[in-house]
């Protein structure tokens, strides 16, 4: 059987199709099959297990720079995990050497390459993600659910009037659900447009919270006069632990979801010279 087909599949207008895990055999991971114009892959990882010591030799010397200047050493770790595998990932889906990667960086920091292949890195408390496409910009976020203090006041500072109203109508126990659904979905946004807290408020656009929604809609996003055409968003929450969404310019995306593990990624880290994840040469020329 593919490996394509036992990833966790929906569709941008559609549900999950699959829900098996893959394997993570090495022999399996060339039945991945091309990264085709209108698919992304999001791949989940917990940063528990990993070898930092063998992903941050992966990371340029501005990679390493950065890491040294965080204070705490969890924070180190976590920065070089996400890193690492990114550039892992990247290396293995252009067939080129992870170390080798050059990334540029929008104003806001995200990092790119000069190529048709797109992605985005989040991570909150010890979990990730990383999406990959050719349809175009990219940007993803999860955060992990846990209680807020004055959650009330968070929403009335961060969130736009429509959706404050959405927020105040839901169901108690959803609230919370929901504020999360609406916080990772808002910041996709942003880094899909590439901008920062600092360039574009939260409250300067509006989409739906509510968290059992898997394709919400975006609202309002300044006077733009059809806002939902601009970009879509998808909600792929794996837990009630996790939220996370994706936000993508296109549509009739198909979209794929599974697990980065610490085994594949040794066995990545071991093959790294032998696996190429088919993004073809003829589709990555420089731009």
């Amino acid at each position: 059987m593919s490996l394509v087909s036992k990833w966790t599949e929906l569709r941008a207008s559609d549900t999950f199709r699959c829900n098996k895990r893959c394997s993570k055999s090495y022999a399996m991971l060339h039945d991945l099959g091309p990264l085709d114009p209108n698919d992304v892959h999001c791949w989940f990882f917990d940063m528990d297990g990993f070898d930092v010591g063998r992903l941050r030799n992966l990371l340029a010397p501005d990679e390493q720079e950065r890491a040294a200047r965080f204070v705490f050493e969890q924070d180190r770790a976590r920065y070089r995990i996400g890193r690492g595998l990114l550039r892992l990932l990247i290396g293995a889906y252009l067939g080129q050497a992870p170390g080798s990667l050059r990334f540029d960086y929008c104003p806001a920091g995200k990092p790119m390459l000069a190529h048709p292949l797109h992605f985005n890195l989040a991570h909150s408390h010890g979990a990730g993600l990383i999406a990959v496409t050719r349809a175009g910009q990219v940007g993803v976020d999860l955060e992990r659910v846990r209680p807020i203090d004055d959650i009330d006041a968070v929403v009335a500072n961060h969130f736009a009037e429509e959706e404050r109203a959405e927020f105040a109508a839901l169901h108690p126990d959803l609230q919370l659900r929901g504020f999360y659904a609406g916080w990772t979905r808002k910041e996709a946004i942003l880094k899909v447009t590439g901008d920062g807290l600092a360039t574009r408020s939260l409250q300067s656009f509006a989409l739906q919270l509510a968290p059992e929604e898997r394709n919400p809609l975006l609202l309002r996003y300044d006077d733009h006069p059809s806002p939902n055409a601009l970009w879509t968003i998808v909600d792929i929450s794996s837990s009630s632990e996790l939220t996370a969404a994706v936000a993508l310019s296109g549509n009739d995306l198909k979209i794929r979801v599974r697990d980065f593990s610490a085994n594949l990624a040794d066995t990545w880290l071991l093959n790294r010279d032998k696996i190429d994840l088919s993004v073809r040469p003829s589709l990555c020329a420089r731009t």
